[in-house]
Order: C-alpha cells, then sequence, then structure tokens
C-alpha cells in the first residue's frame, strides 16, 4: 500500500510538472485488444471523440493490430492485465504518469461473465487513475442479470469521482440496483462508428452482380461461442443458408471475432462448404479486418442475421435491421433503445437449432418488411447518436494536460 501511495504521489506531480507542455492527454482502456470488430469500433470511436475533445490519445494495448491503428501512443499492458502483480501494476502507473483522463470500454466485460480478474485488473487501473486526480469515466456497457459478485464489489467500491455508463435501459436498471451509485443512460460507441468507403472491394462487387440478377443480400454473422455452448447452433446454418438462398436471395458472410482458431471466420467457411456448389456461389465470405469496412458491407445489404450483437448494431446503425440469437442477456437492452421489443426480431439460439426452415421463414418476413423496419431504425438513429455521444459528456472533459508523446509511451 505503501509503494502503491508513493507512486500516486510522485506521478501526480510528475504530470502536473509537464502541463506546460499545452498537451492533454486521455488513455483508452480497450475491452480486448484483438481479434473482435465490436471492440476495436467502440474503441476506434473512443480515440476519435476524445480528439474531438482535444485530447491526444494513447491506448493500453500493443501496436501490433492493424484494426487498432492510429492512437498517438501505445503502453502494452497484457503481463499485468493476464497476470498482475504489483511489479507489472507499478510499471504501468509510472508510464501513464502523464495522462490526464482515462475512459475505459465496458463494453460486454464489465459484470465479470468472461474474465473476472481481467476486469478488476482495469478498474484497479481506473481507480488509481482517478485517486490521483484524472477524470475517470466507464464507457456504455452491459451488464447481465447475474453478474459476478466480485466484479459488483469492486465496481462499488470505485472512487465517487469514477463517471459510470450504462449502453441501454436494461444494463442501467441492473447497474444501479446492485452497485448504489448513480448510472448515466447512453448507447453504444458502436453506432458512431464510421463507414470507409470501399465500393470496389470484392465484396461490394458481389453485391452488385447479386442484385443485377434481382436477388437480395442477407448478411449472415455466426457467434463460435454458441457454437461451443449450443449443440446443433452450427449445423442449424446449413438449412437456414440453403432454404434463404432457394428463395432467391445470396447471402454475404461476416465473422465478427478471430480470438480463437476456431473463430466466426472458420464456422461460417463450414457452413459455406456443406452447400451445394451452385448455393456456394450465391455467397460471399469478407474479411474480418477493419470496422469501417465490415460495416459498409453490411449498409449494403438489405438484413443482417446475427448472433453476434456488434454485428448488429454496425446494421442497423445504417437503417439495416437485424435479426438476432441472443446471449448474455445482452440485446435485449438494445432492442428497448431502438424501440424493436415487439418486431419479433430477437430469438433464442435453440430457436435456430428447433426449427432452421421456420426461422428462414420468419427472416423472409422481416425481409419482406425490410423498408418499414429501416424507416423505423433511421428515424430512432439521431437519438440513439445523441446517447452514443454522451458517453463523453461529464466524465471525460479535457481538464488537464500532461506529457509528451514520447513520454507517456517509453
Amino acid at each position: 500500500m505503501m509503494q502503491d501511495r508513493a507512486i500516486e504521489l510522485i506521478s501526480r506531480g510528475v504530470g502536473a510538472m509537464h502541463r506546460a507542455s499545452g498537451e492533454r492527454w486521455a488513455l483508452v482502456i480497450p475491452a480486448s485488444t484483438h481479434g473482435s470488430l465490436g471492440d476495436a469500433a467502440m474503441t476506434i470511436v473512443a480515440r476519435d471523440q476524445l480528439r474531438e475533445a482535444g485530447h491526444k490519445v494513447c491506448l493500453l494495448a500493443d501496436d501490433t493490430w492493424p484494426a487498432l491503428s492510429g492512437f498517438d501512443a501505445y503502453v502494452p499492458a497484457d503481463d499485468y492485465l493476464f497476470h498482475g502483480g504489483r511489479r507489472t501494476f507499478l510499471e504501468l502507473m509510472w508510464r501513464t504518469r502523464g495522462i490526464g483522463t482515462v475512459a475505459l470500454v465496458g463494453a460486454d466485460i464489465l459484470d465479470g461473465i468472461y474474465n473476472p480478474n481481467s476486469v478488476l485488473r482495469r478498474l484497479k487501473i481506473v481507480a488509481a487513475l482517478a485517486r490521483r486526480g484524472s477524470p475517470a469515466t466507464i464507457l456504455g456497457s452491459s451488464f447481465n442479470a447475474a453478474p459476478n459478485p466480485v466484479c459488483v464489489a469492486a465496481l462499488a467500491a470505485l472512487p465517487r469521482q469514477v463517471t459510470l455508463k450504462a449502453r441501454d435501459p436494461v444494463s442501467r436498471e441492473r447497474m444501479a440496483s446492485r452497485l448504489g451509485r448513480p448510472i448515466d443512460l447512453v448507447a453504444d460507441l458502436a453506432f458512431l462508428c464510421p463507414v470507409e468507403p470501399g465500393t470496389d472491394s470484392p465484396a461490394h462487387r458481389f453485391i452488385a452482380a447479386e442484385r443485377a440478377e434481382g436477388r437480395r443480400i442477407v448478411a449472415l454473422t455466426a457467434n463460435f461461442s454458441l457454437a461451443h455452448k449450443v449443440e446443433g447452433f452450427e449445423a442449424a446454418h446449413v438449412p437456414l443458408a440453403k432454404a434463404l438462398i432457394g428463395a432467391g436471395h445470396s447471402i454475404v458472410m461476416v465473422p465478427h471475432d478471430t480470438r480463437r482458431n476456431d473463430s466466426d471466420e472458420a464456422v461460417l467457411r463450414r457452413v459455406a462448404e456443406a452447400l451445394e456448389p451452385e448455393e456456394r456461389s450465391r455467397i460471399h465470405v469478407i474479411a474480418p479486418d477493419f470496422p469501417g469496412r465490415v460495416k459498409a458491407v453490411l449498409a449494403a445489404s438489405d438484413i443482417s442475421v446475427t448472433s453476434r450483437m456488434h454485428a448488429a448494431i454496425l446494421a442497423m446503425g445504417t437503417g439495416v435491421p437485424a435479426y438476432c440469437f441472443d446471449y448474455q442477456g445482452k440485446f435485449e437492452g438494445l432492442f428497448t433503445l431502438l424501440g424493436l421489443t415487439g418486431e419479433d426480431l430477437l430469438h433464442a439460439p435453440e430457436a435456430l437449432v428447433a426449427d432452421p426452415e421456420g426461422t428462414a421463414r420468419r427472416v423472409l418476413a422481416k425481409l419482406a418488411e425490410r423498408d418499414r423496419l429501416s424507416a423505423h431504425i433511421a428515424a430512432r438513429l439521431p437519438e440513439i447518436r445523441a446517447l452514443s455521444r454522451a458517453n463523453f459528456r461529464a466524465g471525460t472533459a479535457p481538464t488537464s494536460t500532461a506529457v509528451p508523446p514520447a513520454a507517456v509511451a517509453a
């Protein structure tokens, strides 16, 4: 404890010494650092919003994933986040001594369902920076109905100057009831993810050719985690795809997460290989590279069928309706926020397993209502985007200055 306090006092003093530089530095702590396009989209938006507020932005990660290029500085933190330890924590405190503002991308990790130890270490960083005087915000997060109790205790114990934000009303209610502190309602950061132009990409050429034959485009994403947890989930995508193609439509397969060898892309390619050659000619698998490029492909589609929440958000952020398979209780609040709870667009993954042909019929019914659904979503988007920008009100205002890039990244 004495060492922690010493580092806090020293880093606060060093930061104060450098305020004459006139540079404001913000630290973004991502939910994950490699492989998830949704996490990349949120992290990129956080960077861009903080820059608009006058900051230079440092990412608490290395610079090896191209999707997260373009930050002003990087501080690798895997040694601490995955293994912990006082020495690596104190090193992080020293290397971020010039940070004036800190923002943790809450995403879906905050409730501790996936990796509670990693969450606790992120919260320790946020708490330490807040105590030394840095404005600190936990950006829009979802929250499970049965969160990890240790993570709940750590969240409740955060310094009162840390601002917490929930990305949907259901999560806000869950957080407020369990944490006993104010929770701001916002929307997911990925609603602000920019669309990267790329109309001459292989995916866009495929879409144009299929449309020229009068076929509509279904964007299909399969969650490898659900494929491991729900028996028959992967296999059920085969008759689903067959039925959609048989109805005269084409499919763009959209991988979202590549953090494991048996990734979303691997699942989708196995589904494609199980189809007949003529059916496979109506499918194109895109590269899971940059969120803006993926969003451009989703924007060119007619409907998204997905078991990944951020594939749904990237699609609906362009007005394209999404037919979703729920997991971890994350979609309920999103659909409430968009006013879509009565539209029969949200189903359990077991429903696909039980009746893939019936699921295809429901997707086709929603495809027939595409214009109405798209108009409804488009009418909600200005309010949703305003809520997304509200992630950066109050908690992350540019209020302090700090050290130059070389010192932050050293």
